[in-house]
């Protein structure tokens, strides 16, 4: 499992689930703040918004349904507050 974090924001992929084709995607959020989480293709155009609203602190979930995407890498990005992080998504098919 792949792992970016720093003291106040996480993100983490866990492994893909190989037979729905879904990968789950985790983060925490330390405060409550405006939360983007974004997916972009390898040339930086954006693909899919997967959230964007305020949320609690608190630790989320979600899960990203690998089968709506042509395989390839893509990049997810995280951002709450000032904060934000960027982790590599490959799809397979």
């Amino acid at each position: 499992m792949e792992n970016s974090e720093t003291e106040d924001l996480r993100l983490k992929q866990g492994p893909p689930n190989t037979v729905n084709t879904k990968a789950s995607i985790d983060y925490k959020v330390p405060e409550k703040s405006v939360v983007t989480l974004r997916l972009y293709d390898v040339k930086g155009t954006e693909v899919a918004v997967l959230v964007d609203k305020v949320q609690p602190a608190g630790e989320y979930s979600i899960v990203l349904n690998e089968g709506d995407l042509p395989p390839g890498d893509y990049y997810y990005k995280l951002s709450a507050g000032t904060s934000s992080k960027i982790m590599k998504l490959t799809v397979r098919k």
